[in-house]
């Protein structure tokens, strides 16, 4: 069994937000910055060990990090990519976590009770690479263990994690889970207003979330069609 107090969350936010027209990392969303609402997952979820490598308008988001708590990375090669800002945050975890999840700064609807079920995954498995699926299909945040660590800080930084990753996919696993924000982002006006519409649902499940919810406990199909 391995031990899940030894994970740690990485949330790269250094980018430019150029498809926004606005600072993404601090744009309000459920009255607090999107930053926050990326963060706030991991701590309902008893990750404590919580990362954010910032970049681009660094000195705007660590006041931020600062009032609530939490540490950060500067990373400044930044303009190399989201892999450079995930090297760096390795950099600073490796020594001490058995595993990390990742999550871009960008996706800070994904649920709580998601990363608890993939923590619970982990307990009992030795996959590389936990990814959390929903119906069928992989996002974020996935949970790299140690057996990767070697290999994404020896990849060249103009890499990406995909493809690090790829060299695992036999020994990697899918956790499916029924949280459609799993797979929202918010690089855009338009999602940040689906988002916006998918928090003031509350615990309401979506359509397609429904329909996972009645594949997973095989629902009668008379259930289904009321």
């Amino acid at each position: 069994m391995r031990d899940r107090e030894k994970i740690a969350a990485l949330i790269p936010a250094a980018g430019y937000s150029s498809r926004m027209g606005d600072f993404k990392p601090l744009i309000k969303l459920n009255g607090i910055t999107v930053i926050e609402n990326s963060i706030a997952g991991f701590i309902k979820a008893g990750i404590h060990n919580v990362r954010v490598i910032t970049g681009h308008r660094s000195d705007e988001i660590t006041p931020v990090l600062d009032r609530i708590g939490i540490r950060y990375i500067i990373n400044k090669g930044f303009d190399s990519g989201m892999f450079s800002s995930i090297v760096a945050g390795l950099k600073e975890i490796v020594n001490d976590t058995d595993g990390f999840f990742l999550l871009p700064g960008d996706m800070p609807l994904v649920k709580p009770r998601t990363i608890e079920i993939i923590l619970e995954e982990f307990k009992k498995s030795s996959a590389a690479v936990l990814y959390p699926a929903f119906r069928g299909e992989r996002g974020h945040p996935p949970l790299i263990t140690g057996k990767c660590f070697d290999k994404i800080l020896s990849a060249d930084l103009s890499s990406n994690l995909r493809s690090v990753l790829s060299e695992f996919e036999n020994e990697s696993a899918d956790v499916d889970v029924i949280d459609r924000s799993i797979l929202m982002d918010i690089d855009t006006p338009e999602e940040l207003d689906k988002a916006k519409e998918y928090i003031k649902r509350g615990d309401i499940p979506t359509l397609d979330e429904c329909a996972a919810l009645f594949t997973k406990y095989k629902a009668d199909e008379r259930v289904i069609r009321h």
